[in-house]
């Protein structure tokens, strides 16, 4: 991702990971409502696999997991729309 390195690309991924927990969980805290909270840590989830994934990240392969790269940029962007969609139909 950054550094060539897969174990330090790894620790990135973790590391940004556990910050969209953490504001994933200040949503849930502030708005008590759990639905926007999972949106958001799937769309922050996805950027963070997005941004492994078009840097070049050696992340994948090394440790075997290329199906994580192929749903996080084929399939997880749809269901990340989809949350949206269902978000901003339920405010109406």
């Amino acid at each position: 991702m950054f550094f060539g390195s897969p174990l330090f690309d790894l620790q990135i991924t973790i590391f940004l990971l556990g910050a969209s927990l953490i504001i994933s969980f200040v949503v849930l805290v502030v708005t008590k409502k759990i639905f926007p909270a999972i949106m958001i840590f799937s769309v922050l989830g996805n950027i963070v696999f997005l941004l492994a994934s078009f840097t070049g990240s050696e992340l994948f392969r090394f440790y075997s997991i290329e199906w994580l790269e192929l749903f996080s940029v084929l399939v997880w962007p749809i269901l990340n729309v989809f949350l949206i969609y269902k978000l901003i139909k339920s405010k109406k």
